[in-house]
């Protein structure tokens, strides 16, 4: 057991983790680089011994997202937790502006001259003079533009 103390401690006097380039017979030299070897071990053992204990120490926050949760179920959360429990949502509906947004656009006909009173006038003015077939379109043409009107006038208050 002595002998393989003394081993141990032969090779931790003499290694070098710094060797130069070309190796250095320099007893100075190598004084140094087992030096700087032995600052460098020190400090990356302290260096990790620091790291260790920090993450051992510190406190770590997992954070659940529960969508909709009922009653019962927030207020056994909140026994729980009742210093870190958020709910982000404090209201129960969201306005239609919100979220909703209406951006139409009317035919071309409803801005037409079809749609005017001049047009109507016209047709049911002009179907007594004509022959049977054009005067078939002419009657019921008013009474189908006057429907097409109000549908674009009711469409334009909405």
């Amino acid at each position: 057991m002595h002998g393989l103390w003394t081993k141990i401690k032969h090779y931790l006097l003499a290694v070098n983790l710094f060797p130069s380039i070309p190796p250095s017979t320099n007893e100075s030299d190598l004084r140094n680089q087992r030096i700087s070897t032995r600052l460098f071990i020190i400090i990356l053992v302290f260096s990790t011994t620091i790291l260790i204990g920090y993450n051992f120490f510190i406190e770590v926050t997992k954070v659940n997202n529960i969508n909709s949760p009922d009653l019962a179920q927030y207020l056994d959360l909140y026994s729980q937790y009742p210093q870190t429990l958020t709910c982000p949502c404090t209201d129960i509906t969201i306005k239609y502006e919100e979220f909703l947004e209406i951006d139409y656009t009317l035919h071309q006909l409803c801005s037409s001259v079809f749609v005017t009173n001049d047009w109507i006038a016209y047709l049911a003015q002009n179907h007594i003079l004509t022959t049977d077939y054009v005067a078939g379109f002419l009657e019921l043409g008013t009474y189908m533009f006057q429907a097409l009107k109000t549908f674009c006038e009711s469409s334009n208050k909405t």
